[in-house]
């Protein structure tokens, strides 16, 4: 009498494994995400720990799970597209789940130039800074800050522009 409970206990696992696993793909057929938030999406989702686990760990030998290459695109994309600096990022990427061993190799990889992205994000923003007003060049300053370049890049991002207004 207990084997067709064994086995019904057995079949209910491999379905829940399966929905784990296809709900799993609709959440990374939106975009890439990092091993956390695909496992928070999957336990708010209502499956048990060790199914999270294993189809975690599947979708890590197949490829479509990888951490470092999260990091690298979140990376390119946030630093490019939205002119975020490397302080912010490392910030959503710890918030991400990702170690700072993998944060660290996917800036070391990446060939962004963060004074290039600062000048972008100062044009886009303050198309008509120019010169030396002092209030407006505190203003760029804590905007490029907010976005998370350091002081460096900033001051001399800064000083690029004010001589070309000169």
């Amino acid at each position: 009498m207990d084997r067709p409970r064994r086995s019904t206990a057995s079949a209910n696992r491999a379905k829940n494994q399966d929905q784990a696993r296809e709900a799993a793909y609709r959440f990374l057929s939106f975009r890439v995400r990092s091993r956390q938030e695909l496992s928070e999406k999957l336990l708010r989702k209502g499956f048990e720990p060790q199914t999270v686990e294993r189809t975690l760990e599947q979708l890590t030998r197949l490829g479509y799970l990888d951490d470092l290459r999260f990091a690298k695109d979140w990376v390119r994309s946030r630093m490019t597209r939205k002119g975020y600096g490397r302080e912010l990022l490392r910030q959503e990427l710890r918030a991400k789940g990702i170690s700072s061993e993998l944060i660290e190799e996917a800036f070391g990889q990446e060939e962004v130039d963060e004074a290039e992205a600062a000048r972008r994000a100062l044009e886009k923003r303050f198309p008509e800074l120019r010169g030396g007003a002092t209030r407006a060049r505190q203003i760029a300053f804590q905007y490029l800050r907010r976005r998370g370049f350091p002081s460096d890049v900033i001051l001399s991002v800064l000083k690029e522009r004010e001589a070309l207004g000169s």
